[in-house]
């Protein structure tokens, strides 16, 4: 955990900072100005907070724990006074306090604290993770199986990932599932309140892209009615996924090569930097070398990004895993009891999925809507991949006609 203490004496500073610097990253502030500037550096994800900073009348406190609660409504703070005032401490509540402890502090009590800080963190960031996700199908555990060779290679350089905090880079046509492969890398970790943020950058206007990867403050541009946190700290302490980031304005990826190099974004409207801790997985169905020598995106950003590249076999390479897709695809909609005759199954197996995986899915699910029997043949899947009468179904073979025809609009 990263946790900033704030307290107006040193040596509660010094003691606190003595018991838990070994486990955890921990940064001290003895003021609430210090303390302001502290928080818009850094991500904490605990606060330690001394109630009478001032020693004045009305604990100036009060007035911190307001603004930190403003500035980030995730963190946890914990209270610490001297003072047995149960009005007092009912205001700390509905300011946003998590706990609170009284002075002196006792080094049990710290340790019995953090360890109930840690639950509350993990229950904040499974939800967080799970908003990421609103209407979208949230898996505690993505796992891929696959019969291919090839894609099994792939998935075993994959596990070697677990634990390691570098950048990866998803390569593959539209529609291999390269989404459900970050997925499949973040479930890895095996940790199911670990943040997973999902970015389609294409879907990011480029005067936007700013405010949304990285946040704002209220009123750093016209319709910031509010702070808002952006992806990246969303994820900090875990992943943030960067689908299509080829589309990235060449802005957008200046600021995103200082976040992968530093470890700091700069919200819109702030002027100090901000850390954070999240790996970044990107993907794209470009070839990225071709557009950085036609300077539509940065060479050193490809550099950083690609510490791991992982080609994702496009589904006519790793045409073992059709049946089995199918079958799951027919168990996801519902339609148990719907099968594929011997022929419509071949036809599937040798057909090239211009549209990977998702086109196979659209297709079979389809099908099944509009089919009358319990069991699928060749022509109720050739009218949804609209094949002309007469081509071959293996269009690997077959250049004579453009892929548009061949497959339709998928």
């Amino acid at each position: 955990m990263r946790i900033l203490v704030i307290d107006d004496e040193k040596l509660v500073r010094t003691m606190i900072q003595s018991q838990l610097q070994m486990k955890h990253s921990l940064v001290t502030a003895d003021s609430a100005d210090a303390a302001r500037l502290l928080l818009e550096k850094y991500a904490v994800d605990l606060i330690f907070l001394d109630l009478q900073l001032d020693q004045s009348e009305e604990p100036a406190g009060l007035s911190l724990l307001r603004d930190i609660r403003v500035l980030n409504p995730n963190v946890i703070i914990i209270v610490m006074t001297g003072l047995d005032d149960s009005k007092l401490i009912g205001r700390c509540f509905e300011l946003g306090a998590t706990d609170y402890f009284f002075k002196p502090i006792v080094p049990e009590k710290l340790e019995l604290v953090i360890q109930k800080s840690k639950i509350v963190q993990q229950l904040i960031r499974q939800n967080q993770t799970m908003r990421s996700h609103v209407g979208q199908k949230v898996f505690s555990k993505t796992e891929i199986k696959t019969k291919s060779p090839k894609f099994q290679r792939i998935l075993d350089q994959a596990k070697k990932l677990k634990g390691k905090n570098i950048s990866i880079l998803l390569l593959g046509e539209t529609g291999v599932g390269k989404e459900i492969m970050a997925q499949h890398i973040w479930s890895l970790e095996n940790d199911p309140c670990r943040p997973f943020i999902p970015v389609n950058c294409a879907a990011i206007t480029p005067t936007l892209a700013e405010s949304e990867l990285f946040g704002h403050k209220k009123g750093s541009f016209s319709g910031a009615i509010e702070n808002r946190i952006g992806k990246f700290e969303q994820a900090d302490g875990g992943d943030i996924f960067l689908d299509e980031v080829a589309t990235l304005s060449l802005e957008s990826q200046q600021k995103l090569l200082r976040v992968l190099n530093n470890g700091e974004i700069t919200p819109v409207g702030q002027n100090v930097p901000k850390k954070v801790n999240c790996r970044v997985i990107a993907a794209t169905n470009e070839d990225l070398e071709t557009i950085v020598k036609e300077k539509l995106f940065r060479e050193d950003l490809l550099f950083r990004l690609n510490q791991i590249t992982l080609r994702i076999p496009p589904l006519r390479e790793r045409k073992e895993d059709i049946p089995e897709l199918i079958n799951g695809f027919l168990l996801e909609a519902g339609y148990t009891h719907i099968t594929l005759s011997q022929d419509a199954m071949a036809f599937c197996v040798e057909y090239s999925w211009s549209g990977n995986i998702r086109e196979l899915k659209a297709v079979i699910q389809t099908a099944a809507i509009l089919s009358d029997s319990n069991t699928l043949e060749t022509a109720d899947l050739r009218a949804q991949t609209r094949i002309i009468p007469g081509l071959k179904t293996d269009l690997s073979k077959s250049s004579d006609a453009p892929m548009s025809a061949l497959n339709g609009n998928f």
